[in-house]
């Protein structure tokens, strides 16, 4: 997890938490709803991170800790019946554009990046089976 709950309660005050939550009207904050979308946030960080990065990461990085924060919110709203306001809705198509561009790699984490989904080849020019030679008798 990128995040923990107490980050989300930091960003939102707890009586927003608890009307994104609390659909049995218990006056309290349903901790597994907010989990439940912080796992989603996390799920969608992941798909985007992966194509550069060693997962999980092993440093957090703040950037990263802001966007799962952002994905969670509008995930709460998500899922209750209550409206996603603009700002949360700008907030949210930022984050995710961010992804995208570290996906894309135009946005760094500062981290170390892996190679992987990059084409690799294990050949040299040395081992080519059509040299222009070969080719010539054609």
């Amino acid at each position: 997890m990128y995040i923990t709950a107490t980050d989300i309660y930091a960003v939102i005050k707890e009586a927003a938490a608890i009307e994104l939550t609390d659909d049995e009207n218990t006056g309290s904050v349903n901790v597994d709803f907010v989990n439940s979308a912080i796992t989603k946030s996390d799920g969608v960080i992941d798909s985007y991170l992966a194509t550069r990065y060693k997962l999980p990461l092993s440093i957090v990085p703040d950037v990263i800790k802001s966007v799962a924060v952002t994905l969670t919110v509008y995930n709460l709203y998500q899922r209750s019946s209550l409206e996603v306001d603009e700002k949360t809705k700008k907030a949210y198509t930022d984050a995710v554009s961010l992804l995208k561009d570290i996906s894309k790699g135009a946005a760094s984490l500062g981290l170390q990046e892996t190679s992987a989904g990059l084409a690799q080849s294990n050949k040299t020019t040395n081992g080519r089976v059509f040299t222009i030679d070969k080719l010539r008798s054609y």
